[in-house]
C-alpha cells in the first residue's frame, strides 16, 4: 500500500505541474453561455448534499432564472465560478428529495480474514467491550462449549487480535517519531503518535459508502422571502469561508477541507495521568455523517506529548515558550503529510470513479480557550491582545459593539521573521509582546492557504455550556425527551456540557418568582434578565441552518447581550472589585462572524469531540498495564476502528441484498406490529393499555371527565358529519361502545429551522416510570395554534375505521390581571389553562408537536411556554407569539 501510494504522489506532482499552467478554455465557455442567460457563472447543490437535481428539473431551473419568476420560499442554489455550473432554482417542495443510490457491495464477505460472521462479531464485541485477555478467552471457552446453527472457530484472544491486525493493516496505522526541544542548554526529548494525515485521509476516500456524499464546490443557497433571495448557512461548503478556499486554487482543482480538534483529557481518577489526542474531520462530509459515529465520523489521527509541570518553571514565560514549541514540532508531524499537497495539489482516483485535484487545507480549529491560545501562538488572557481571532486591547473584552483587526498568519508568520532579525532579546520580546504572539514558530504556517486565526472558531460548549449556574423547584419541571431533569442543582455530583446546557434552559422559570420583583431584588431581577438575553443569544447560536436575516436578528442579541451584562455588572460591582474583561464575554464577537465563514455553529462545536474522550479513558482504564500508555491505547481505537469498517460494509451489504431481493416483512410480525401501534398521518400512538366502554371513563373523580360518552358522541357526529361527509342517520354510537387507550404517543414535525423531519416523544399515561405523566403539545385550531395537555388519547372505532382521538386541556382561556413587565423581561410567553370541565376533544391528526410547559409558582392556573427546549420550539413560538 505504501509503495502504490509513493507513486501516485509522484504521478500527482507531474499531473499538477502541468495543470498549474494550462489555460481552461471549457470553462470560459460554460462563463458565457451563463452569461448569455443573464446569470453568474455558479453551482448548486441542495440542503441535502446528496440530492442533486439534475435532467429536466435543471433545465426547468435555468428557465424560471431567465424569466425571473420566483415563488415564495423557492431554493435558489449557485455555485462557486470553478464547478462550470449555472445556478439552479427549485420549488421547496422538491428541494432535496432525491435520495442517495445504494451502490453495489465490493465484497459479499466483508468479514474476512475472519472465518465467519460470528467469528467478527465474537471480535466486535470483545473489542466494543473492552474485555481482557482472560475474559475474552472464557468467553470463548463458553462458546466451545455451546451447540448451534452456527459455531464459533475461534481458539483465543490472541487469534482474535492477530485477525484484527491483519485487517488493520489496510487502514492507515499509527507511527511514533521523537522529537527534541532545546530548553536551558538541554535536549529534552519527546515521543508523538500520529497517522499521517494524508494517508488517513485517503481511506476515506476510497471507501465506496462515502462515495456519493462528498461535496466538493462551494456553494451559495438562498431562500426567496417574497422580495428577495437571503443567503442561507448550514454546511461548510455553503459558507463564505469554503467558497474564498476555491478561490485560491486552480481553477480545474477542488478543496479538501480538515476539521481538527486537540484537547488535554484526563484519564485517571485523579487527574494524575492524562492523554493528548488529536481528532480528525473532514468539512467535505455532511454533519450527519461527519459528527456521527461511523466511519466518515470523527477518527483519532494523534497523540501529543505532554510536558511534565515543574513547580520551579511554574509562571516562567520561557517554560511557557518551551512547551509551546513542543506542542508545534509534535503536530508538525502530524500535517507533513499533507504539507506538500498543500501547495501543488494531489490527483486522486476517488470511489465514485471520478479522477480529483485536490488542495488539502484546515478551515476550521475546534478548541476551548486555552487550547487555542497553544494554537494561535498567544501569551494567553494575561496577554494585551488576548483573542486568537482579534487583536482586541485586554481592557475592552466586555465590549461587543467594537470591532477590531483580525490576526492572520501572514501577519504573525512576519512577525516571527522580523524577529529574528533584531540582536537583543529584550527588542525580540517587546516586538512580540505588542501583539501578544509567541517566538515560536507555528506548525501551521507549513499549510497552504490555511490561516490559523481564521481557522479557529467560537465554541458553543465551552462559551456557555461548561459555566456554573431556587434549587428544590427544579424537580417540578416536568420532564422532557433530550433534556437532563434534576431534583436539584446544588446537589449534582456529575455535571458536564449537556447538564449545564439543559440547567440554563430552565433555570428562570424556576426562580423567576425569587428574584422577579424589581424593587425587592434588583440585581436578582438584573441576572434573571441577563440569563435570558444568554439563552436568546445560545439559541440563534444554536440554529442549524442560519439566513442573512436570523443572523441580523443574532448580531442584534448580541448587543443586548451587553447591555443587560453592563446593567448588571454596574449593580453588583459598583467599586469595580473585579475585572470582568474575560476572553469568553469578547469570544461572542466572533460567532456570527464564524456563521458566515464556516456555517452553523454544530460544525466547528467541541461537544461531537468531548464525547469521544470517554472510549480513551475506557481504553485506558480496561486495557492498559497504566504504562506506556499512548501506544496500548491507539492499538485499541485502532481495532474498534476496523471493527466499523466491517460492520458498515456488512450493514451495507444487507441493505443491498433486501434492495435486490424486494424481500417482504414477515406478514405474521407486520400484523402483531399493527395490532398495537396505530397510524394517524403523521402521529404514531403506542402503547395500547385497557379496552373499556366509554361510560366507563365517567367512573373517573377527574372533572375533566364528566359527562365524557354524552360529550364524545356529540362531538364525534358533528365532526363525521362535516369532516368525513357521513350521513347522519348511518352514524350509530352507543355509550356502551369498547374504546382502546394509548399511553404514548411519536410525533412527526417538520422543523422551522431546516425543514427537516423532527420527531417528539409524548406521554399521556397514569403511570410512567411510577409517577403520572401528561405531556403538553401544540394543537392546531381554526383559530390558530394553541398550547393544551393531554389529558386521554383513545381509538375508537365507527362502522369499522379508526378514529384517533385525544382529549385534552386546553390553556387558551383569557389571561387575568394586565400584561406584565417581568414577562417581558424574562421572555416568558404565557398562557392560562381553561377550568378541567372544559377539556375538549381533538383529532390526533391536529396535534403539531409537543411542548414543555411549566407552572407558574405565583400565579395558579398560569403556565409558561419554554421556548429554548430546542430551537424549533424558540422560532415557532416568535411565529405564535405574532399571530
Amino acid at each position: 500500500m505504501a509503495l502504490r501510494r509513493q507513486l501516485r504522489l509522484g504521478v500527482s506532482y507531474l499531473a499538477a505541474t502541468v495543470c498549474m499552467h494550462q489555460d481552461d478554455r471549457r470553462a470560459q465557455k460554460i462563463e458565457q453561455d451563463c452569461i448569455a442567460l443573464g446569470s453568474p457563472v455558479m453551482h448548486a447543490v441542495s440542503l441535502d448534499p446528496s440530492a442533486n437535481v439534475v435532467g429536466d428539473a435543471a433545465q426547468a431551473s435555468v428557465e424560471r432564472i431567465a424569466l425571473g419568476g420566483h415563488d415564495h420560499n423557492d431554493i435558489r442554489t449557485e455555485f462557486h465560478p470553478h464547478s462550470r455550473k449555472c445556478p439552479q432554482t427549485t420549488s421547496f417542495e422538491d428541494y432535496g428529495r432525491a435520495a442517495v443510490p445504494l451502490p453495489s457491495p465490493i465484497d459479499d464477505e466483508p468479514w474476512k480474514p475472519f472465518r465467519s460472521r460470528l467469528d467478527f462479531e465474537v471480535a466486535e464485541f470483545a473489542v466494543q467491550s473492552a474485555l481482557n485477555n482472560d475474559q475474552v478467552n472464557t468467553l470463548l471457552s463458553l462458546f466451545k462449549r455451546s451447540q448451534g446453527a452456527e459455531s464459533v472457530t475461534l481458539k483465543s484472544q490472541a487469534k482474535i487480535y492477530d485477525l484484527l491486525r491483519s485487517k488493520a493493516n489496510t487502514l492507515t496505522n499509527f507511527e511514533q517519531e521523537e522529537i527534541s526541544v532545546l530548553y536551558k542548554g538541554k535536549h529534552e526529548t519527546f515521543n508523538v503518535h500520529f497517522k499521517p494525515l494524508w494517508e488517513w485521509t485517503m481511506d476515506l476516500l476510497e471507501d465506496p459508502l462515502l462515495a456519493l456524499h462528498w461535496v466538493w464546490d462551494a456553494e451559495k443557497v438562498s431562500k426567496f422571502n417574497g422580495t428577495e433571495f437571503v443567503q442561507m448557512y448550514y454546511e461548510p461548503w455553503a459558507a463564505d469561508g469554503f467558497w474564498k478556499a476555491q478561490s485560491k486554487i486552480p481553477p480545474t482543482a477542488n478543496p479538501l477541507c480538515y476539521i481538527l480538534y486537540a484537547d488535554k483529557t484526563k484519564l485517571s481518577s485523579f487527574g494524575t495521568q492524562k492523554g493528548y489526542p488529536v481528532f480528525a474531520r473532514l468539512a467535505n462530509l455532511p454533519v450527519d455523517i461527519r459528527n456521527g459515529d461511523g466511519v466518515g465520523g470523527s477518527h483519532l489521527v494523534g497523540w501529543l506529548p505532554i510536558v511534565p509541570e515543574d513547580p520551579k518553571e511554574k509562571n516562567k514565560t520561557s517554560f511557557a515558550n518551551f512547551k509551546n514549541v513542543v506542542w508545534h514540532e509534535s503536530f508538525l508531524h502530524l500535517l507533513k503529510s499533507i504539507e506538500q499537497h498543500s501547495k501543488y495539489g494531489f490527483f486522486f482516483h476517488c470511489a465514485d470513479g471520478t479522477k480529483r485535484w485536490l488542495f488539502p487545507m484546515i478551515l476550521i480549529l475546534t478548541a476551548d480557550y486555552e487550547e487555542q491560545c497553544v494554537m494561535a501562538l498567544i501569551r494567553g488572557k494575561n496577554g494585551l491582545c488576548p483573542c486568537p481571532i482579534c487583536l482586541v486591547p485586554d481592557k475592552e473584552l466586555v465590549d461587543l459593539s467594537k470591532t477590531h483587526p483580525r490576526r492572520t498568519s501572514d501577519q504573525s508568520e512576519g512577525i516571527f521573521e522580523q524577529a529574528q532579525g533584531l540582536r537583543f532579546l529584550g527588542d525580540k520580546e517587546q516586538l512580540f509582546k505588542q501583539l501578544s504572539l509567541r517566538p515560536v514558530k507555528s506548525a501551521f504556517w507549513s499549510i497552504s492557504n490555511t490561516n490559523v486565526h481564521h481557522a479557529l472558531s467560537w465554541d458553543r460548549l465551552h462559551a456557555y455550556h461548561l459555566e456554573k449556574s431556587g434549587d428544590n423547584r427544579m424537580d417540578l419541571i416536568p420532564s422532557w425527551k433530550d433534556l437532563n431533569h434534576f431534583s436539584s442543582i446544588m446537589n449534582t455530583s456529575f455535571t458536564d456540557g449537556s447538564k449545564f446546557e439543559d440547567i440554563s434552559k430552565v433555570i428562570t422559570f424556576a426562580v423567576h418568582n425569587l428574584l422577579g420583583n424589581k424593587q425587592k431584588t434588583p440585581a436578582g431581577y438584573a441576572l434573571l434578565q441577563c440569563i435570558r438575553s444568554y439563552l436568546v443569544l445560545d439559541m440563534y447560536a444554536a440554529l442549524e441552518v442560519h439566513t442573512e436575516e436570523t443572523i441580523a436578528v443574532g448580531e442584534l442579541a448580541i448587543l443586548r447581550f451587553e447591555q443587560s451584562l453592563k446593567k448588571y455588572i454596574m449593580m453588583v460591582d459598583a467599586e469595580n472589585l473585579k475585572d470582568w474583561n474575560f476572553p469568553k464575554i469578547h469570544t461572542h464577537k466572533h460567532l456570527f462572524e464564524d456563521i458566515k465563514e464556516k456555517g452553523a455553529t454544530r460544525n466547528d462545536n467541541t461537544k461531537p469531540n468531548e464525547k469521544l474522550h470517554g472510549p480513551i479513558k475506557y481504553a485506558y482504564l480496561l486495557r492498559t498495564n497504566k504504562k506506556n500508555i499512548a501506544s496500548q491505547i491507539l492499538n485499541v481505537d485502532q481495532y474498534t476502528l476496523v471493527t466499523k469498517f466491517v460492520r458498515a460494509q456488512i450493514e451495507h451489504v444487507q441493505a443491498f441484498k433486501q434492495i435486490q431481493e424486494e424481500k417482504e416483512e414477515d406478514f405474521d410480525i407486520l400484523e402483531n406490529w399493527r395490532s398495537t401501534v396505530l397510524i394517524a398521518g403523521h402521529v404514531i400512538l403506542g402503547s395500547r393499555n385497557i379496552n373499556s366502554s366509554l361510560h366507563s371513563r365517567e367512573e373517573s373523580k377527574d372533572p375533566a371527565f364528566t359527562n365524557f360518552s354524552k360529550r364524545l358522541i356529540k362531538w364525534l357526529i358533528a365532526n363525521l358529519i362535516h369532516q368525513f361527509n357521513k350521513v347522519a342517520a348511518s352514524i350509530k354510537l352507543d355509550a356502551n361502545d369498547k374504546i382502546w387507550e394509548y399511553c404514548f404517543l411519536k410525533v412527526r414535525y417538520e422543523s422551522t429551522v431546516n425543514w427537516r423531519e423532527k420527531m417528539d416523544y409524548l406521554r399521556c399515561s397514569p403511570s410512567f416510570h411510577e409517577k403520572p405523566r401528561y405531556d403538553c403539545i401544540v394543537v392546531d385550531t381554526v383559530r390558530g395554534p394553541i398550547f393544551a395537555q393531554l389529558v386521554f388519547v383513545f381509538n375508537y372505532k365507527v362502522e369499522g375505521e379508526d378514529y384517533p382521538i385525544a382529549l385534552i386541556h386546553p390553556f387558551d382561556a383569557t389571561l387575568s390581571g394586565p400584561h406584565r413587565q417581568k414577562d417581558v423581561d424574562f421572555g416568558l410567553f404565557r398562557v392560562c389553562a381553561k377550568p378541567r370541565t372544559s377539556c375538549e376533544f381533538i383529532f390526533v391528526r391536529s396535534i403539531i408537536r409537543g411542548a414543555l410547559l411549566v407552572e407558574d409558582f405565583e400565579r395558579t392556573g398560569d403556565l409558561l411556554v419554554v421556548d429554548t427546549v430546542d430551537t424549533d420550539m424558540f422560532l415557532r413560538l416568535q411565529q405564535i407569539a405574532s399571530l
